[in-house]
């Protein structure tokens, strides 16, 4: 077998064991706040094929605006809220080619590392700004929202994508 070939094989078997895991509900330290509805999706590999589409030039825009498909605000607010309360010092590992998300209700914030050797550790409030971020960008004090992209950064500095859309959508 050629290395190439074990590779390809490697990269299918691990987008079906990550096919095969279920989001993970958030245990809830603080009984008084309502996590219902919020879940944080894990960590998973980049699948190339699907953000192939997607893909801007080398010197593309950082910041981007989606008009297309909206989810409700109030849901994108709570979901800041969530990322950036109780539980905002709190880190997730997020290896070279992966990428993380939460869900609340209608939106989903997915935060990709698409560096190739460099691994990073994501701050739950550095999500939760992400989302403000682009709720002041793009949403504009909306009942609805399309979502966007932005920068944010690992505790490294690493720059890694976010992206707030509808959660119909995977990342």
């Amino acid at each position: 077998m050629h290395l190439s070939q074990f590779f390809s094989a490697t990269v299918a078997l691990s987008g079906l064991l990550t096919a095969a895991a279920s989001p993970l509900a958030v245990r809830n330290p603080d009984a008084s706040v309502d996590l219902s509805g919020f879940v944080w999706g894990g960590v998973a590999p980049i699948n190339r094929t699907a953000s192939a589409a997607e893909e801007r030039g080398v010197l593309g825009k950082r910041d981007t605006c989606y008009r297309q498909d909206p989810f409700s605000a109030a849901d994108m607010r709570a979901l800041k809220a969530r990322l950036q309360g109780s539980r905002q010092n709190e880190m997730v590992e997020l290896k070279h080619g992966f990428v993380t998300w939460w869900d609340q209700g209608s939106v989903k914030l997915c935060v990709y590392n698409n560096y190739i050797f460099e691994n990073t550790h994501l701050k739950w409030w550095e999500a939760g700004w992400a989302v403000g971020y682009i709720d002041s960008a793009c949403c504009s004090s909306n009942s609805q929202c399309g979502g966007g992209t932005c920068t944010c950064h690992g505790d490294s500095g690493l720059s890694l994508e976010a992206k707030l859309r509808t959660s119909v959508y995977g990342c």
